[in-house]
């Protein structure tokens, strides 16, 4: 699509489309909010907690 005025208007409908096509979620307990936050936190502090080797597959 060469016309701009074109492609902003398809993108401005994208949003539109999406929340026509997908169902409708609740929103998230605050459990499962509290579940989230605990899973995510190692990563903000730079903590690994996985223990693959991810050079394993790369000796030749």
């Amino acid at each position: 699509m060469r016309n701009p005025f074109l492609r902003a208007m398809s993108r401005a409908w994208i949003p539109v489309l999406l929340r026509l096509l997908m169902p409708v979620l609740p929103p998230p307990t605050r459990a499962v909010q509290r579940k989230r936050r605990r899973a995510l936190w190692p990563a903000t502090v730079g903590v690994d907690l996985d223990r693959r080797n991810i050079h394993a597959g790369a000796a030749r």
